[in-house]
């Protein structure tokens, strides 16, 4: 079961880092459907809400410690969406940091961090704890 739960969580940390954007570059089929699907800002923070949000629930669900420990996952979230960036930049965008790099750390953080939220009060109606109780250990 462990092994289970590893190799799960390295597959979807493998899917939040790779540089989709490389592969749509390189393979002009998916360019085409990554172009259309994130033609927008606004689309684009939504697809990096959805990313961040998904690798978020499963942190939570994989390592039910970081439920009660929100400053160690959102650090965690903080060096996934970093080390995203970084793969981007370094894998086709070869270029400088720019506003919206830093921007789209921020969505990851934020994405993540309601995520965490809302965990967090779904848990305690169910346990009939106060949301207090979350920095509690």
């Amino acid at each position: 079961m462990k092994r289970t739960v590893a190799i799960l969580a390295l597959c979807l940390v493998g899917m939040a880092l790779f540089p989709f954007g490389w592969l749509g570059a390189e393979w002009s089929g998916f360019g085409i459907m990554i172009n259309i699907i994130f033609a927008t800002t606004a689309a684009h923070v939504i697809g990096h809400s959805l990313i961040f949000m998904l690798l978020g629930g499963v942190m939570l669900l994989l390592v039910p410690a970081l439920r009660t420990r929100p400053l160690i996952y959102l650090l965690l979230v903080l060096c996934l969406a970093i080390m995203h960036e970084g793969l981007q930049l370094i894998a086709y965008k070869q270029r400088p940091l720019l506003f919206d790099d830093f921007f789209d750390v921020g969505v990851d953080l934020l994405a993540a961090g309601l995520l965490f939220v809302g965990v967090r009060m779904l848990l305690n109606k169910k346990s009939g704890h106060r949301l207090t109780r979350m920095y509690t250990d």
